[in-house]
């Protein structure tokens, strides 16, 4: 049905409808022996993150020209900020001063798209905490967006608009991240029983590192199903953004330019403690 001559827009359009289907389709219950993973829930989810990047992507098309650097990190960053980022790191060491800014904007801009998305995830799921989710997360991500608005001031190139994807090509991406979420939910439940609560840090961290989407998904499954309190959440959210920082760092450091050094060593420092201030004014009261 979905024949590789059809153009893109049609195809991210039945892949949004048939993920659509399939989250009212699923069972509501859990389906799993702790009761803790939704199948439905973990669909809508994944049909969120489709959705936001299928519509960013028109967007950025629409916007064209020197916002593409920034639109192009922007709509990598909603699936994997970590792989925009090594692709931007290896590419480094070949740009000139004026393609580093760019690519300095680019990796910005991924790191806006994984904020943002959390976000989004984070308001679908925990209606009753609105306010606390916004503490938490807006801090870091109003610091992500000066930063972009200061490196946009310097970008004098005009850029491509990024080329429009396959969305085809994406559902295995979704595949992975679904498994993902099953994989951390049962290893959660695994370590939460053996070792408690540092059990859950110890995991939300090391899988951070790669999929940090993933671990915020599975742990607002294990809060929706009382495994955990708010509070020890929003602990869990904070750190995965921190670690997923962490890996950004250590992949500029590793195989980056000196320029793409420099700065993501000030830009992790900087949004790290915006990171952690978000999280103290998430425990105000409200």
């Amino acid at each position: 049905m979905l024949n590789r001559n059809y153009p893109p827009w049609l195809k991210a359009t039945l892949v949004i409808f048939w993920l659509a289907v399939l989250s009212l389709a699923l069972p509501k219950e859990p389906i799993d022996p702790w009761g803790l993973i939704s199948a439905r829930k973990i669909t809508q989810l994944v049909l969120v993150m489709v959705t936001i990047q299928t519509l960013g992507g028109a967007l950025s098309r629409k916007i064209g020209s020197r916002a593409g650097s920034f639109i192009s990190g922007f709509m990598g960053g909603i699936f994997s900020s970590t792989a925009v980022t090594a692709q931007i790191a290896r590419a480094s060491s070949k740009l000139s001063d004026d393609e580093n800014r760019v690519a300095a904007l680019s990796l910005l801009g991924a790191i806006l798209a994984q904020l943002s998305l959390a976000l989004v995830i984070a308001m679908v799921s925990l209606e009753g905490h609105a306010p606390q989710v916004l503490a938490l997360l807006l801090t870091p991500i109003l610091a992500t967006a000066s930063l972009t608005v200061l490196r946009s001031k310097k970008v004098k190139v005009e850029t491509s608009p990024p080329e429009t994807k396959d969305p085809l090509g994406e559902l295995l991406d979704i595949a992975k991240l679904s498994l993902i979420i099953v994989l951390f939910i049962a290893l959660a439940k695994l370590a939460q029983s053996q070792f408690g609560e540092t059990g859950l840090y110890a995991l939300t961290f090391l899988v951070s590192l790669f999929e940090v989407h993933g671990s915020i998904i599975a742990n607002l499954q294990l809060h929706e199903r009382g495994s955990m309190s708010f509070e020890i959440l929003a602990g869990l959210m904070t750190l995965g953004l921190i670690a997923s920082l962490v890996s950004k760092l250590a992949i500029v450091l590793a195989i980056g330019n000196r320029y793409l050094r420099i700065r993501m060593t000030v830009w992790s420092a900087l949004l790290g403690f915006s990171m952690a201030a978000g999280y103290f004014i998430s425990r105000s009261p409200f």
